[in-house]
């Protein structure tokens, strides 16, 4: 047991009474406890609305620029569709990849690149506004299915950052 002297003085209390310092020391004690009770409770909000921030204000994504899904995907005519979003991408560097070997008859719009060995064509599609771009090509042969796929890159016009996106049929 602690001297009533040693335990008023701990726990600021001025009377000598052995019951009254008991009580002043729970007094104290209680109102640290609120007090931290009260600080912690504090952090955890402050943390809540720290992480909601984050995602809030999350960096766009390649998805958030430019989708795409192929129309026909197998055979002879291939079509990927575009979506473009807002703000717009400006310009997109579609390169689609195909079976080796394969000749292109046409594409709509003209193609830049066409390199036969790897079977990787390649587009530029210039001052793109938000919306649709249809790509169609029309093949020497037929090609199975799950053989194709296309890679979209634009620049993110608010971070200037280049974005990558894989379409696959």
């Amino acid at each position: 047991m602690i001297p009533d002297g040693t335990e008023s003085q701990r726990c600021g209390a001025k009377s000598t009474g052995r019951t009254w310092s008991r009580l002043s020391c729970m007094v104290n004690d209680r109102k640290e406890v609120i007090m931290i009770c009260q600080q912690k409770r504090m952090f955890v909000l402050v943390m809540l609305l720290a992480c909601v921030s984050l995602f809030a204000v999350r960096t766009a994504s390649a998805e958030d620029l430019v989708s795409g899904r192929y129309i026909s995907s197998a055979g002879k005519n291939i079509i990927l569709d575009l979506d473009v979003k807002g703000p717009s991408a400006s310009n997109l560097i579609v390169h689609q990849f195909l079976s080796a070997q394969v000749d292109i008859i046409s594409s709509s719009p003209s193609l830049v690149k066409f390199d036969r060995k790897k079977g990787k064509v390649q587009w530029l599609i210039k001052k793109v506004k938000p919306g649709s771009v249809r790509i169609t090509m029309e093949l020497s042969e037929p090609i199975p299915p799950g053989l194709v796929r296309a890679e979209v890159r634009c620049r993110d016009q608010k971070t200037g950052q280049m974005m990558d996106i894989t379409i696959k049929p």
